[in-house]
């Protein structure tokens, strides 16, 4: 693996079942490999946000786009910039 990449372990699981009263409950955790950073989320924003935080790259999002176009928007550039440096 080369000395710049990151990699990260992203767990997600339903801790409670939706009824007709209340939606399923998800958690997660994100964790960046070979290090001890780690972070239990609630929202999946937040797992991206401390992605955003370890490796420096920035996620533009607006409330127009989803958090799915986003990443996937993120990772294209983050792809580009690493083949350039």
């Amino acid at each position: 693996m080369q000395s710049d990449t990151k990699s990260f372990i992203l767990r997600i699981w339903v801790e409670s079942e939706a009824d007709e009263n209340n939606p399923s409950t998800w958690r997660g955790v994100v964790e960046q490999v070979g290090s001890t950073k780690r972070l239990y989320f609630q929202d999946l924003g937040n797992a991206f946000k401390f992605v955003q935080e370890q490796t420096g790259i920035r996620i533009r999002t607006d409330s127009n786009r989803s958090w799915l176009r986003s990443t996937m928007e993120w990772i294209s550039n983050a792809s580009h910039i690493h083949r350039h440096q």
